[in-house]
């Protein structure tokens, strides 16, 4: 499959796994935005930081990354969500896996290898993860499960 921008309308409509934040994908941002009132949390722009925070729509919480003296982040936040494909509810489904920074992202699509939370969010069918990363010298330690909710099918 290609880049984003290079999706067909029939590509978009069938089962995804989408890859980055809606800074980074394009049909990430499609999708989250269609996804609003569905799903609890939501990306907002940093512009101090030139990235994003998790906010949680519901409680107004903001997860917000962490930073060093210098303003390299020291902490890092990313969702998981999987739910029914807006754009083709009965047919198929999304997966994004998608942090605040690179490193939010990459400590996300690791956590989908782990075969006891696979588990545990394979009872829910549709959710939404909220989780925590150390980042120390551009990678990322401790991944951390912050919140899990089920997305409830309406």
């Amino acid at each position: 499959m290609g880049e984003s921008k290079q999706l067909s309308r029939r590509e978009l409509s069938s089962d995804l796994v989408l890859i980055g934040g809606p800074e980074a994908n394009a049909v990430t941002r499609t999708m989250l935005a269609k996804l609003s009132g569905v799903i609890s949390y939501a990306f907002v722009e940093d512009p101090e930081h030139a990235a994003a925070e998790v906010h949680d729509v519901s409680t107004g919480r903001v997860s917000a990354p962490r930073y060093d003296e210098s303003g390299y982040p020291v902490s890092d936040y990313a969702l998981i969500i999987r739910t029914p494909n807006p754009l083709a509810p009965d047919t198929s489904e999304i997966v994004i896996v998608a942090g605040c920074w690179e490193h939010g992202t990459a400590a996300a699509a690791e956590k989908l290898g782990d075969r006891k939370f696979l588990r545990r969010m394979k009872k829910m069918e549709h959710f939404e993860v909220l989780l925590e990363t150390t980042v120390v010298n551009g990678a990322h330690y401790n991944v951390k499960v912050a919140e899990t909710r089920r997305i409830s099918a309406d």
